[in-house]
């Protein structure tokens, strides 16, 4: 499950699909059409930055699982392998 509270680990594969996501419906999913509600499409942007080795940082807006309204959400991702993983936490 990888999830522990609100922090949860997502994986984004070599082909832009969401592969990793405790919500069933964004396993699966173009990553890159992927927008928070200002149409702001951060996983675009993870896929063209993510570096093996590195660790950045990206916000944007979306809501904890269970909670319709987006919050800031402050996410560390990395490249491993052929895949991009990420985590983040969320403004209270």
């Amino acid at each position: 499950d990888f999830r522990t509270a609100d922090l949860y680990v997502y994986c984004i594969g070599p082909t832009h699909l969401v592969d990793a996501h405790p919500d069933p419906k964004l396993r699966g999913q173009d990553a890159v059409r992927i927008a928070d509600v200002d149409g702001f499409h951060f996983a675009a942007v993870m896929i063209d930055k993510a570096s093996p080795g590195v660790v950045s940082k990206i916000d944007y807006k979306w809501p904890m699982l269970g909670y319709a309204k987006p919050i800031v959400k402050h996410t560390l991702y990395t490249k491993v392998s052929d895949e991009i993983c990420a985590v983040g936490s969320y403004d209270n």
